[in-house]
Formats: C-alpha cells, sequence, structure tokens
C-alpha cells in the first residue's frame, strides 16, 4: 500500500489571547530515489516562546529539512539516513537560521526551535530529535516511542538546534521497515505520552490509525483537516493552550496487514 498521511498545526489558546502566531511547524511528503522506491519523511519543530522569531525558526528548520532530505534521498539508491546524513542536516538548519539572523540584525538564539524528523524508506528507516515533541512508531501490535521527550531540569525546558551544544543533544537511530508513525509537539506530549510509565497512551491513535488506513493515496488534505479538527477542539484545548503539530501516516491496510 502507499503511504496515507496527513500533517497539521494549530494554535494554542494562549498565542491566540496574546495575539501570538502558531510557532509550530509541520511537514511531510514521499519522494521516490532514483531507482522509483518510495520514501517518507516527515518533521515537526516547535519554536520557542520565548524567542523573538521562534516562528520563522521552526519553518526554516523543516524547509532546509525536507528540500535536503529530498535532494539526497533522490540522488541515491536505497537511500539511508545515517548519522552522518543528520548531523549535515543540523549543520544546514543552523547555517539557514544564522543566515537570518544577520540579514535581520537579530541573533541565532531569536529563532530558537526544537526538532523532530525521520526518513521511512522501504525496509530502512532513520529518525533524530533535538528537543522535546516525540515519535512513535507502530512496533508489532503496539505503538513505542523512538526517543523520549527531551526535558531539562524543570518541567517547561528543553534543547534547541539552536545552542552551541545542539549537537551533543541530538539524538539519532535507524529502525528496520517502519510501517505507521506518528510525530507531535509537546504541546500534545501530555494527551498521548504516559510520563509515569514512559510508554505511549495506545487509546489516544487507535481510532484515527484505523480511520486512516481506510484512506486513498493523496488525501492529505482531507486528513489535514481531521487533524486539525481534533487538535483545535475544546477536548484538546481543555487540557493544554499551547501550539499543537501532529503528523500521522501510515501504509498498513484497513485490517492492520
Amino acid at each position: 500500500m502507499a503511504w496515507r498521511k496527513g500533517a497539521a498545526c494549530v494554535i494554542g489558546t494562549s498565542h491566540l489571547r496574546k495575539s501570538l502566531p502558531c510557532q509550530d511547524s509541520a511537514a511531510c511528503l514521499c519522494c521516490e530515489d532514483r531507482d522509483g522506491r518510495a520514501y517518507l519523511v516527515a518533521t515537526v519543530s516547535d519554536g520557542a516562546g520565548t524567542a523573538a522569531e521562534a516562528e520563522a525558526g521552526a519553518t526554516t528548520a523543516t524547509r532546509v529539512f525536507i528540500d535536503y532530505a529530498k535532494q539526497r534521498i533522490g540522488q541515491a539508491s536505497a537511500f539511508v539516513a545515517d548519522e552522518a546524513f543528520w548531523s549535515e542536516v543540523m549543520t544546514n538548519i543552523r547555517d539557514a537560521i544564522e543566515d537570518h539572523a544577520v540579514l535581520n540584525e537579530l541573533s541565532v538564539a531569536d529563532y530558537a526551535c526544537t526538532f523532530i524528523g525521520c526518513v521511512i524508506g522501504p525496509e530502512r528507516s532513520g529518525f533524530a530529535q533535538v528537543g522535546d515533541g516525540a515519535i512513535v512508531v507502530r512496533e508489532g501490535d503496539g505503538l513505542v516511542p523512538v526517543f523520549w521527550p527531551q526535558h531539562g531540569e524543570f518541567a517547561n525546558q528543553t534543547f534547541f538546534v539552536t545552542e552551541p551544544d545542539a549537537m551533543e543533544n541530538l539524538q539519532v537511530c535507524g529502525r528496520g521497515r517502519v510501517d505507521e508513525l506518528a510525530l507531535f509537539s509537546d504541546g500534545i506530549e501530555r494527551l498521548v505520552l504516559d510520563f509515569t510509565e514512559e510508554r505511549v497512551h495506545e487509546p489516544a491513535f487507535r481510532s484515527i490509525f484505523q480511520w486512516l488506513r481506510g484512506r486513498e493515496a493523496g488525501s492529505d488534505e482531507a486528513v489535514a483537516g481531521v487533524l486539525e479538527a481534533w487538535l483545535g477542539s475544546e477536548q484538546v484545548n481543555g487540557r493544554t493552550d499551547d501550539d499543537k503539530s501532529l503528523i500521522i501516516a501510515t501504509r498498513l491496510m484497513p485490517d492492520g496487514v
């Protein structure tokens, strides 16, 4: 089955009250290597609430990653997103943000943002993360986090790609075939993750994945609309006032095959 997917970002109620923009960015696409094999590329970035250009930082991070991953995949045969690739991604993101900062006579810290990204190939997958938010993948009958969200000493503290030690905080791993996954910003962490047991709260995803498996490839806009409606619902806003991003993707059949 081809990938069915969708991505959505919804502004938090706290930002609405303060007349601030949504400072999350999310992007997801399918592309092919030079031999015509399909890859899924997805990323979420959350701009730091205290950063003057948080929105621009997050948008830059997702754009740079998507463009670079698509270019590298298109040039390769059986592409693998290894540690060297993710180091290049981080360098490119940081260089692009620095260019923005210089052009606007601002500091790099004004563009502070987190980053999570993945490249899912026919049989092998690569993942990377700096900061909070998470990626969860289907493993057997359940969902598991690829990395646990990075939080510092305090509850609202995390790490950003713009920090001098970003490379030290970069988490990278490879996996085999992945057929179903979700990426999300920290705005919905407490809704979909069990922080006591450090595991995924399965019911939060069960119905949406079952629904997505029955969609047709190319129905991204319809999927995005469903995600936006849920992220902006009273049910969600009653539990978080932060910006919220979510990407979901599957290549499983409706019965899970």
